[in-house]
């Protein structure tokens, strides 16, 4: 699809960032004209920034996806305990170690297992996490919280307290929830002091953080689910409110403030499944958008974000009371106008959101987005768009899976197969069955990341009921760029919330720099992976979470760079 020039794209910065509307003044007559037009906002701040590009990644053998196959699958060890509801269904992919590769983390039911990568080998590491009391772990985020260079974990569970694991820099983990998080076991709602459910704290299904409040540091947001009476229905309604969320402000010494009283009771009483911190005005202010199980009963919420201040965001037309069976969200700039699209799974249906302006339009059936039946698919739960091709445009793969329960109003096939759509000129298909990517195991989220290193999205799943497995995916000469943020010195170490932008003659991708709320209970690198066709040279383009913009020209592909912001 075509996007924007630079040229094009720092005007449009220049002009809508923030987003105002001009008041004008009120036409009485065809004659009249608006006399007090408001100026346009100033252009953003610059600021330098330095850049790394190491050497170039050369394919070691393209034949092997020019010949049709695009990955290997390799079944890793260690089983995962699991269950047919959502317990043990996350996986997070990060640098654990420090090492510079990336790692695996998986939910379990009983706890977490680790692999740790050795050259772009798994190895289960059973050990890492035994000492931790983890059962009915669900899955969760990373985010260096205390900007200590390494990557922490927040665990969410089910009726279980949520744990924060602090990294010591090689992939040793510390409990730090009962200092750093008040009430992470509260079983009371603190503002009415309601039972929140009889087996004690909340069941934590999404979490994301942010700098919400512009100091520097990175705040939580914590989503939870709720009891489900499998006696109801969907079209009643027929659901008590969800357990109450937590909003959590980070003090900038390692511990956290509970302001989840911010939150309107809409967001409170909402079944959260994914959502969290995503700027939606490009004011450079993260918002925050809870997407909801059984929407018919709690739609979706939007806040809008003015300086670290929040009101319910109703002008979010499309976003803000949509009403969903909320299962996972995948972001992307799908259209190419430089602003957010979502993409929302659901029993039996896709949602894709595409933005014009401060209206989102549900665009799935025209762009060929919807489940196929004839393969099982109707429970949709994981999602993430990411350019498995390179060709420049943002593929999405979907996890599909069976989910036990007692209604007869919400049978589902015991195999559902994966999805695996292809961006096609603005279409969607599904071509997993033709890359042997149509697992039709149970599985809920999944992780993103290189292991191997060849500039190449590779998957890592687990199927609840059966083995962990990776898709290694096979490499070509397409062009790829790998873009790595840091902030020495400041407590946002990974820049979460900066915008990039890559910029290939005529072309511009943007992408967001986030952690946590997307997917489903999983988490991947901050690192952002381009697909770039046949493109040699790009020009990025960073926003920083303040607003700061950096340009960088004239950077090779096929390579993984680091822009640092000094």
């Amino acid at each position: 699809m075509m996007r924007p020039s630079l040229a094009m794209l720092t005007a449009a910065a220049i002009a809508c960032s923030p987003r105002e509307t001009s008041p004008g003044t009120a036409m009485t007559g065809p004659t009249d004209v608006t006399t007090d037009e408001t100026p346009p906002p100033p252009p953003p701040p610059t600021t330098p920034a330095t850049v790394t590009i190491p050497g170039e990644v050369v394919c070691t053998d393209p034949s092997a996806r020019d010949g049709g196959t695009w990955f290997t699958r390799l079944d890793w060890p260690g089983t995962l305990p699991g269950d047919l509801w959502i317990w043990g269904s996350g996986v997070w992919t990060f640098d654990m170690d420090g090492d510079g590769d990336d790692d695996v983390v998986g939910a379990t039911e009983t706890g977490l297992l680790a692999w740790t990568n050795e050259g772009g080998t798994l190895v289960l590491d059973e050990a890492r996490f035994a000492a931790f009391e983890l059962s009915y772990a669900i899955g969760g985020s990373s985010a260096d919280y205390d900007g200590d260079g390494d990557i922490d974990l927040l665990v969410g569970r089910f009726e279980r307290p949520m744990m924060l694991l602090a990294n010591d820099g090689v992939g040793q983990f510390t409990d730090v929830t009962a200092t750093a998080i008040p009430n992470a076991d509260r079983v009371y709602d603190p503002a009415t002091g309601a039972t929140l459910n009889p087996s004690g704290s909340t069941r934590t299904t999404t979490s994301s953080w942010g700098d919400m409040d512009g100091d520097g540091d990175l705040d939580l947001y914590v989503g939870n689910y709720g009891f489900v009476d499998e006696s109801g229905t969907v079209e009643t309604a027929d659901f008590l409110p969800a357990d109450p969320n937590f909003l959590l402000v980070n003090r900038g010494d390692g511990t956290f403030e509970d302001q989840s009283d911010r939150l309107p009771v809409a967001m409170h009483d909402g079944y959260d499944y994914a959502g969290g911190f995503f700027d939606l005005d490009d004011d450079a202010d993260l918002d925050l958008m809870s997407v909801n199980d059984f929407g018919v009963a709690y739609p979706n919420v939007v806040l809008s974000n003015d300086g670290g201040a929040f009101t319910r965001n109703t002008d979010a037309l499309g976003l803000d009371g949509l009403i969903v069976t909320g299962m996972g969200l995948a972001i992307t700039d799908f259209n190419g106008d430089g602003l957010p699209d979502f993409a929302m799974s659901e029993w039996n249906k896709f949602k894709l959101l595409a933005s014009q302006g401060a209206l989102w339009v549900d665009t799935a059936d025209s762009v060929g987005l919807s489940p196929n039946g004839g393969v099982g698919q109707k429970v949709a739960w994981g999602l993430q768009f990411t350019d498995v091709d390179n060709d420049g445009d943002d593929d999405l793969p979907v996890a599909f899976g069976f989910i036990a329960n007692d209604n007869p109003l919400w049978t589902n096939p015991l195999v559902e197969h994966d999805a695996l759509y292809i961006a096609t000129t603005g279409h969607l298909d599904d071509v997993a069955a033709t890359h042997d990517f149509d697992d039709g195991g149970v599985v809920r989220g999944f992780g993103l990341a290189d292991f191997n290193a060849d500039g190449f999205v590779d998957v890592f799943k687990r199927d609840l009921l059966g083995p962990s497995y990776a898709y290694l995916s096979n490499c070509d000469t397409s062009a790829w760029l790998d873009v790595d943020l840091r902030q020495p010195g400041t407590p946002n170490v990974y820049a979460i919330g900066a915008r990039i932008q890559v910029v290939a003659d005529t072309e511009v991708q943007t992408h967001w720099v986030t952690a946590g709320g997307l997917n489903f209970a999983s988490n991947s690198p901050t690192r952002q992976h381009f697909g770039l066709g046949d493109a040699a040279v790009v020009d990025i383009v960073v926003r920083w979470p303040d607003g700061a913009q950096s340009t960088v020209p004239d950077v090779p592909t096929r390579r993984v760079v680091r822009i640092d912001r000094p």
